[in-house]
């Protein structure tokens, strides 16, 4: 894996150091700090200066480090026949010095639910691919490889003594979310490099968290890539305006009536479904209802926001629906966690974390967790950490 990194370094010896460090970073313990990294490797009494151009001066990017993982994930990415799955989130590295560019005050994600605890540190946004073995003849749960691990920007919050420029700029850049287009941006990336590494023909399914599923994304479509994001209980969906022919003119679009993922959970008139879905390294039974497409007005625009899905635990994305419901529930169920300590959020609808009456959307279908259920003769489906 190491030796496909040869060419992004512009020289043999800058990639010999490179390839150093990261065996040091397997080696180390504790904080992997460039310092304990040189040390594992016996290399600290000697010059660190070069160690550290490495990262200062060295041209080389972090995206072309993922070329060689993509490629050698390919074969594992599930078949030819499916889209290759990813799953995205903002995770954060805890650091303390008040001159680290970037660094802000954040909510701590491990805080526990009666006390909201705040650390300093810098936001990332993660990418990982999702490689299944349930086809196995002993079916194993998904394995996340990681892709990218880029920097988020975060708006800094003017002080007291700010001018009302100031703070007119702030405001009108926490509208563009910032963070949003540079993670759009890291997906438009991934989509380049898998067509280079040859998956020119398979789509992308990328799921993200709640926080992705704003206009940013959805509002243009990205291409050959199908989005999969958590939407708020609340969020205001409503269906297409049933056309009248004896009407001339130009007719109304939006159906005047609308209705939330919650309130598809409890009415009692929508007829609920059932199937079977594997998660953990076993099956699970799980129940969801579905309607037809479904609009979001401030989000999505007249784009096709899914056929609304209320299954207690399942989320959506834009398009249409072009998968069918359970492999994209298949696909659902397969995303894990990722590290709970870096800011993680629930993917899975299936993960025993998922709030219930959450909705997400998912193959052009917006799902709301109804229960979970076991197969006969297996225990019960206890609370885990995915950590």
């Amino acid at each position: 894996m190491l030796d496909g990194f040869g060419p992004v370094f512009s020289q043999e010896r800058v990639f010999e150091r490179a390839r150093r460090q990261a065996l040091g970073l397997l080696c180390a313990l504790g904080t992997r700090t460039v310092a304990r990294v040189l040390a594992a490797t016996g290399r600290d009494q000697c010059d660190w200066t070069a160690e550290y151009r490495l990262f200062s001066r060295s041209p080389w990017q972090s995206r072309a480090l993922s070329l060689p993982i993509i490629q050698r994930s390919l074969p594992f990415a599930g078949p030819q026949n499916e889209p290759i799955v990813l799953a995205g989130d903002f995770t954060h590295l805890v650091k303390s010095g008040k001159q680290i560019p970037q660094r802000h005050c954040m909510r701590d994600p491990l805080s526990p639910p009666f006390h909201v605890n705040l650390i300093d540190g810098l936001r990332f946004f993660q990418v990982t691919v999702l490689c299944p073995f349930r086809d196995r003849q002993e079916p194993l749960a998904a394995r996340s490889i990681p892709l990218r691990f880029e920097a988020s920007p975060v708006v800094a919050k003017p002080g007291k003594k700010a001018t009302a420029e100031e703070r007119t700029e702030y405001k009108g850049n926490l509208k563009k979310r910032l963070a949003s287009v540079a993670a759009r941006q890291v997906l438009l990336e991934l989509r380049e490099d898998y067509d280079q590494a040859g998956a020119r023909g398979r789509s992308l399914l990328v799921v993200l968290d709640g926080s992705f599923c704003n206009q940013v994304f959805f509002k243009q479509a990205l291409p050959r890539t199908e989005l999969l994001c958590r939407c708020r209980k609340d969020a205001v969906l409503c269906l297409a305006q049933a056309s009248d022919p004896q009407l001339k003119g130009p007719q109304r679009f939006y159906d005047p009536k609308t209705f939330s993922p919650e309130s598809v959970l409890q009415d009692q008139s929508i007829p609920c479904k059932s199937g079977w879905f594997f998660h953990g390294g076993r099956f699970h039974q799980i129940r969801y209802k579905e309607l037809g497409p479904v609009f979001w007005r401030k989000g999505a625009g007249q784009a096709v926001f899914g056929k609304s899905r209320a299954d207690r635990r399942l989320p959506g994305r834009l398009g249409e629906a072009t998968l069918p419901v359970r492999g994209s529930v298949m696909r659902l169920v397969q995303v894990k966690r990722l590290d709970r300590g870096s800011g993680s959020s629930e993917f899975a609808e299936v993960s025993p974390s998922c709030p219930f009456g959450r909705g997400l959307i998912a193959s052009g279908y917006l799902y709301v967790p109804l229960n979970r259920h076991v197969p006969p003769g297996q225990n019960t489906f206890t609370r885990r950490s995915f950590a």
